[in-house]
Parts: structure tokens; sequence; C-alpha cells
């Protein structure tokens, strides 16, 4: 009975590989653990699958972390997959990939997980803190946090990781505002002139400004899969 679930599992794997291989599928690809996530596609070949590597990343991919790959026809479904390869050059193109193993089997959802989309392009998505007078630049965003750029000259001690910095406000220009009822600060990040912050934020669940910041994560996943171009591997 186990054999048949697995072979089950296997072939059910095997079909969403070939339907997003066939149909060109641009799909959300998250690397666990690290904040990289990316809109890309996939190919299958042999016992492995093929994902084009975006050129803008910077950061280190590490072997052996998992990848999560959402199917753009079920939101509720994923495969998971282990890195062999993060970064390898294909002899006969220009790009590079991430290799994984073959996904075991399709899993469900994982509860409270909110995917993440890197906003560093747009340069009009701020966070508004009270105390701080220049609006934050946010680059990276979700249902349940962002992360904002610190800007040169503000005290290392404005914004402390487990201090409640009470209400807040996302602003789009001056379009969309979302209130935020709570924000805390996670994690403080320093780099060569560059201190990111990563916060926890809390948005009044199924107001307007839950409201407005779901049309907005739609639409920067619309932005973002629109600008991919399937590569042929």
């Amino acid at each position: 009975m186990l054999f048949i679930r697995r072979d089950r599992s296997r072939r059910a794997v095997l079909r969403a590989l070939r339907r997003l291989e066939r149909e060109r599928s641009r799909v959300r690809v998250e690397i666990e653990n690290v904040g990289i996530s990316f809109v890309s596609t996939l190919t299958v070949v042999r016992e492995m699958v093929l994902i084009p590597r975006p050129p803008d990343i910077r950061r280190h991919i590490p072997v052996g972390g998992m990848v999560r790959c959402r199917l753009p026809w079920d939101r509720d479904k994923y495969l998971r997959m282990e890195i062999v390869t993060a970064q390898y050059k294909l002899p006969w193109k220009t790009f590079h990939v991430i290799i994984c193993n073959w996904p075991e089997e399709i899993l469900g959802q994982a509860p409270r997980r909110h995917d993440r989309f890197n906003t560093s392009r747009y340069k009009n998505i701020r966070l508004v803190l009270p105390g701080i007078e220049q609006p934050l630049r946010v680059i990276d965003i979700s249902e349940g946090g962002c992360k904002v750029l610190l800007p040169a000259g503000l005290p290392d001690d404005a914004i402390r990781p487990g201090g409640n910095l009470g209400f807040g406000r996302i602003t789009l220009g001056t379009r969309v505002a979302i209130e935020l009822e709570n924000l805390i600060p996670r994690v403080v990040r320093r780099g060569d002139n560059v201190v990111t912050v990563g916060l926890e934020m809390f948005v009044e669940e199924d107001g307007p400004s839950h409201q407005n910041l779901r049309r907005l994560l739609a639409s920067i996943e619309h932005r973002e899969t629109s600008r991919v171009v399937p590569q042929n591997i």
C-alpha cells in the first residue's frame, strides 16, 4: 500500500512538472530561510529540475537548502525540492540555473506562510513611522511583514529588534495608504554602507487597509510575473 501511494505521488509530481514545462508557466520560487524569492520557469532534465536564476541575485544560495515553488493553477499547493547546485552555467546558454532534486510529492500550503515580494525596484513604496521624519523605503513585503532600508544618518538605536514601534503606515505614492496597527522589528542587518530592518507588521484583518495590502501584493505579483521571459533550456 505504501508503494502504491508513493507511485501515485510520483506520477502526480511528474504531471505537474510536465504541465509547468509544457505551458512555460511562470511560478513563484522561494529559497527557504534566506529571504530570496523570484518568478521563473521550470525545466525537467532526467531526474533533475532546472530553474533559471535571475542575474540580479547576489546573495548566497546554499546547496542542500530547499526551494518552494507554488503551482499557478492551485495556490494552496506547492513543490518542495532540495538544491544540489546553486549556480550552473549551461554550455549552450548565456544564463545560469539552479539545479534541484526531483520533488517527492505535491504538498499543501504551510499554515501562516506568506509570499514575500522583492520591491527594491519600486522606489515609491514607503513606510512612515512616528518619530522618524524621513519615510523608509520598503524593499521587501508580505502580508505579515516588510523589510526597509534605513537612511544614512539615522541613529543606530532608532529601531531596536524586539521593540514595539506602535502604529505606522505604508504608502504607495499618494494613492494608497495601508494603516498598520503595530510593528515589531525582528532583524537588523548591517552591510557595506547599508542597514536593513525586517519588521513584523499587523493589519486589521478584513479591514480597508488589509484589502489595500492584498491589492498591492497582487499588483506586484502580476507585474513580476508579466516581466519574466520564459527561458528555453
